[in-house]
């Protein structure tokens, strides 16, 4: 396999997107969504409710036969959760180093998941979804390929614009969008015929052609940010400023 020590993928986790990624050379970008892992987790939450209603009315047939009965479709629910994980995080992590071979990356960089549950929100959705087992299982596979993985510290990735370097929480106000305050990335027209990008709607300023708005993914700008060899030291020294 050809690497080229130069080429940096950027993997970002997330939730509509489950897997987003993007490369240190070019504004090629790829991601898989998180819909299967979303439908899947709301059937088994929703079986799991069915499964102890079941418990708290069932008749003496099941009752009667101690608590290992009672337990068997809660073991059997949480098994059924186990193949998936395992199932569907070998997939993501076979597409995702694919790709990096595919675009020749020596380095894979992921966030560092050390510490995430004491973080809200988001991160309730990844310490549902074992993510530390897709980390582990694209370290084993990039690992075969001769592609280095780095983890850095994902603080302000998602906030940090990885067009201009600023940092702002109201570049990521919407959980898919994302816009800097500063430069306006993500805010911005590209026209259909000369490709000029431009701050205002209507017609392109150059060839009057028709243009269309230029929205950004915040996975995507995530990615972007993690495709950049040291972030966490780049943002670590732009934040003390």
């Amino acid at each position: 396999v050809s690497l080229d020590e130069n080429t940096i993928m950027g993997v970002d986790l997330g939730i509509k997107k489950a897997v987003y990624w993007a490369f240190s050379d070019s504004l090629k970008r790829g991601w898989i969504d998180g819909g299967e892992i979303e439908a899947f987790r709301k059937s088994i939450h929703a079986r799991r409710v069915e499964i102890q209603r079941q418990g708290k009315y069932c008749g003496e047939g099941r009752n009667g036969h101690g608590v290992g009965r009672k337990l068997k479709p809660v073991q059997k629910l949480s098994d059924i959760e186990h193949n998936f994980n395992a199932r569907i995080n070998h997939c993501y992590a076979k597409k995702v180093v694919q790709e990096a071979v595919k675009h020749h990356c020596s380095v894979i960089q992921m966030e560092d998941l050390t510490g995430i549950s004491s973080k809200e929100q988001d991160n309730k959705f990844l310490r549902g979804w074992t993510f530390y087992d897709l980390q582990n299982k694209i370290i084993e596979k990039a690992e075969s390929y001769g592609i280095k993985i780095v983890k850095v510290n994902p603080e302000y990735t998602s906030q940090r614009c990885s067009e201009c370097g600023y940092i702002d929480a109201n570049n990521r106000l919407r959980q898919d969008t994302f816009i800097c305050q500063k430069c306006g990335y993500g805010s911005k027209y590209i026209c259909n015929s000369c490709q000029h990008i431009q701050t205002g709607s209507g017609v392109c300023e150059k060839c009057k052609g028709s243009v269309k708005p230029m929205v950004v993914n915040a996975d995507y700008n995530a990615a972007r940010n993690l495709a950049i060899k040291g972030i966490d030291k780049i943002i670590k020294k732009e934040t003390s400023k």
